[in-house]
């Protein structure tokens, strides 16, 4: 009986083990699957957080990035029971407290007694709340400190568990490494895309405050040049057709720089939104391109409603460059554009059934596409280019809105 008994207690160890390793197999899978996904660093990381808490049956995971330049970690990310000492370790110095000396020492401590370490200040709620373990990791990535993982559990923590934890750590200081290089890209493609529009304001109104205004005073003096030579040489046929065939080119040219002008900066985008900034961009392309036989149709939601205003300035400049080499270089004769938005995502579709082209030739050389990749990556959007030679362009632009 006794022989029996023991060999139900091994079976149980046995079980116990092997659930414990398939728990923690599935962890690495599931940490990398939430590193991988779309979204800011804290989102990625309260996802990881969430899996954590899952896998690891602890009471809760917190994570922490550093901010070098104030020298303090940034609460990022947690999972688990809700803490009101949340607040006190939203920022937290380097070297102060348990998660600081983490950081300072860039050593992990691991423990399933926590009453007994001294750098723990909460004895009483440690108490209260009856937490066991505690397992802090520094994360680091090739020797340099991005962040602390830390997570309490209510029971001790094997040595699968520490093993599990101390891997899964490893992945996600790489993923806020990759993250935080992706997101300083970004910021660096807004800083420029913003230096562009600048520019362009600049251009903008360089060309309709100053040239267009001199193409007016010019305008004015030929007409009056011309009435005087009416006047003294009524005989000279010849010369006052010339005049009038000038003053009519000053004209048009004083109305293409203020179409031009429009196009580089368009004010319209940023007082009454994205739908009504495309529909007077194609009323001006049309202008422009008197010569060009292509008809473009507008499709778009309605109450299509006002962006952000990166967010509309990247789709306004995308559909813009789209529709001008349709005209200009694809020679199409159809042009379709397309606003439509959802809940969680706003689409744009310009679609032509011009020349096309082939995108492994001129993926490296077309600065009007590499362009666009910016624009859709500094928004966090996709960007989808298809286009065949003899069988037009499709370019969609999918805009998260969340």
């Amino acid at each position: 009986m006794s022989f029996d008994s023991h060999d139900s207690s091994s079976d149980r160890q046995t079980d116990k083990l092997l659930r414990e390793r398939e728990r923690l197999a599935s962890l690495n899978e599931d940490v990398n699957s939430a590193l991988i996904r779309e979204g800011d660093l804290r989102c990625v990381l309260q996802h990881c957080s969430r899996v954590l808490v899952q896998h690891l049956e602890v009471a809760f995971v917190r994570v922490w990035t550093i901010d070098n330049d104030a020298g303090v970690l940034t609460l990022e990310a947690g999972a688990g029971i809700d803490l009101p000492l949340d607040a006190q370790y939203s920022e937290i110095p380097i070297g102060q407290r348990k998660v600081g000396m983490i950081a300072q020492t860039r050593m992990p401590c691991l423990t399933n007694n926590v009453l007994d370490e001294p750098l723990f200040n909460d004895k009483s709620w440690i108490k209260n709340e009856g937490m066991k373990a505690f397992a802090g990791y520094p994360l680091i990535v090739e020797e340099e400190l991005v962040g602390v993982i830390c997570a309490f559990a209510r029971h001790q923590l094997t040595d699968l568990t520490i093993q599990a934890m101390a891997s899964v750590s490893n992945a996600i200081a790489n993923g806020i490494k990759r993250k935080q290089t992706e997101e300083s890209r970004r910021n660096l493609l807004e800083r420029l895309d913003q230096a562009r529009e600048d520019e362009r304001r600049h251009l903008s109104r360089q060309l309709h405050d100053e040239v267009a205004q001199q193409l007016v005073i010019a305008s004015i003096k030929l007409h009056r040049l011309e009435k005087r030579i009416v006047e003294l040489l009524p005989d000279e046929h010849s010369i006052i057709a010339d005049l009038v065939v000038a003053q009519e080119l000053l004209q048009t040219n004083q109305q293409s720089l203020r179409k031009m002008a429009h196009i580089l900066h368009p004010g319209v985008l940023e007082d009454f939104g994205l739908p009504e900034a495309l529909r007077k961009f194609v009323s001006d392309i049309k202008n422009l391109s008197s010569g060009s036989s292509s008809e473009i149709s507008l499709n778009f939601c309605s109450a299509f409603p006002r962006l952000k205003s990166t967010i509309e300035r990247a789709i306004y400049r995308i559909a813009q460059e789209a529709v001008t080499n349709a005209v200009n270089h694809g020679a199409a004769e159809s042009i379709s554009l397309k606003l439509a938005v959802t809940d969680k995502t706003a689409l744009a579709v310009i679609e032509d059934n011009g020349c096309g082209f082939d995108l492994k030739k001129i993926a490296n050389r077309g600065i009007g596409l590499a362009s666009m990749r910016e624009r859709a990556e500094i928004i966090g959007a996709k960007l989808h280019i298809i286009s065949q030679i003899g069988k037009g362009t499709k370019i969609s632009l999918e805009v998260p809105l969340d």
